[in-house]
């Protein structure tokens, strides 16, 4: 265990693939670059606001493939963050109970190819690595939910892909064929694995061994066999934004202690003022109060526009100009709250997570209404046929998030 008490509202998430990481960091409010000094790990660390107001401090890094390696990224990570929280999401090959495009949620990982190898056989000697109850449950919780379907970024899925809770295994070999002594080891040894992948044996064991509580999340990329095919199709960008998007759904119901106010520094010539400390130098000239009170008045304008777009996205009949015509009213609104996020540092912790959910919700709606009013275009343009699943998801994400908006809005203007 280290010897550093765990931050409870910070965690650290580990990928092996760029397209992992990519899939991650969408989800992240202002993403920084970060350098671990001693060793030159790079992460890149942000906020995640949950619909609690909850607020998460997370970083994500890309390590080699590998148990080791994801071992060793674990240790560091731990010296270096002190997380609550390690998650490993990713991508892995379905071996049974699972289509491309689904979640596992791991209860177990088997460190299969460990064993002794004799002259006519290989003797298996199972290496396990486990995950707490608590993760065991709150994912079970958010598998039997289709919540989490709304924070997966891009492309809508066609169908609401599944979660499965279950054991999967990790070895140190890419399997890509079903007539390969690996994949009849894990049928005959390990059949009730749900999937097969390189890192999370390392990873929970590591975690474990730490103290820190940890989960392996992995999106369904191929069946084994008939990989090349399925890259082709775009399957890993596919399967790694489900899994972040349910990554990021466990992390947002997950309960956690609130953070005891740091001990004040003690003076010292030497002493660096900190970024935060520089915000605050630089918002002297006005009052917190001031701030609050112009925010507000540049903001009121803006609600009635905002609950009639939400009235608006409960219907099903939605146009291309009615997009373009939101996208107008949502580059209105941020730019009060960009004025007010530059200088965050002298408002309360709760109006500041409120203050970065708005933020990042606005973004996520820009991106999310210029996609949409283009289905709104081609749905046109057949003659406003059936309604498509893709057109249906997003606008029912539109929906939600612009209920979010309008009470985050309500907020400052009820309460300030």
């Amino acid at each position: 265990m280290s010897g550093t008490e765990s931050i409870p509202n910070r965690a650290v998430i580990l990928t092996a693939l760029p397209v992992e990481f990519q899939a991650v960091r969408a989800h992240l409010i202002d993403p920084q670059e970060e350098t671990q000094t001693i060793i030159g790990t790079v992460y890149e660390r942000g906020a995640f606001i949950s619909k609690m107001n909850h607020k998460w401090d997370v970083s994500v890094v890309e390590i080699e493939a590998g148990n080791i390696n994801a071992a060793s990224e674990v240790v560091r990570a731990i010296d270096y963050f002190h997380p609550a929280i390690l998650l490993f999401v990713g991508v892995a090959g379905g071996l049974k109970d699972v289509e491309i495009g689904d979640v596992v949620a791991a209860t177990m990982v088997y460190g299969y190819e460990a064993g002794k190898v004799t002259a006519n056989s290989f003797e298996t000697r199972p290496t396990v690595g486990t995950v707490r109850y608590r993760l065991i449950q709150r994912a079970k919780a958010e598998a039997r939910k289709n919540h989490w379907v709304q924070r997966i970024k891009g492309p809508a899925p066609e169908g609401i892909p599944r979660v499965i809770v279950g054991p999967i295994a990790a070895g140190e070999k890419v399997l890509a064929a079903k007539n390969s002594p690996n994949w009849q080891l894990l049928k005959n040894s390990y059949g009730n694995a749900l999937a097969v992948e390189m890192e999370g044996y390392g990873f929970l064991h590591t975690a474990y061994e730490h103290g820190i509580e940890a989960l392996v999340i992995r999106g369904i990329s191929d069946l084994i066999e008939g990989k090349s095919e399925a890259d082709a199709a775009h399957s890993q960008e596919a399967a790694a934004r489900h899994a972040s998007a349910f990554a990021f759904e466990v992390l947002a119901k997950l309960e956690i202690a609130e953070p005891q106010p740091p001990t004040p520094p003690s003076p010292s010539v030497d002493s660096t003022p900190s970024d935060k400390d520089k915000q605050i130098q630089d918002t002297t000239s006005i009052s917190k109060d001031q701030l609050l009170h112009d925010f507000c008045t540049a903001i009121k304008p803006y609600l009635l526009a905002v609950n009639d777009l939400y009235a608006l996205f409960g219907t099903r009949d939605i146009y291309h100009d009615q997009c373009s015509s939101a996208i107008k009213t949502f580059n209105s609104i941020n730019e009060p709250i960009q004025s007010l996020y530059h200088r965050r540092a002298i408002i309360d912790d709760a109006d500041e997570a409120v203050l970065i959910s708005m933020h990042s919700q606005l973004s996520e709606l820009q991106a999310e209404m210029s996609t949409f009013g283009s289905l709104c275009l081609a749905r046109s343009a057949n003659a406003r046929s059936a309604d498509s699943k893709e057109y249906e998801t997003r606008r029912k994400k539109i929906h939600m998030w612009l209920e979010d908006l309008v009470k985050n809005l309500q907020y400052f203007l009820d309460t300030k």
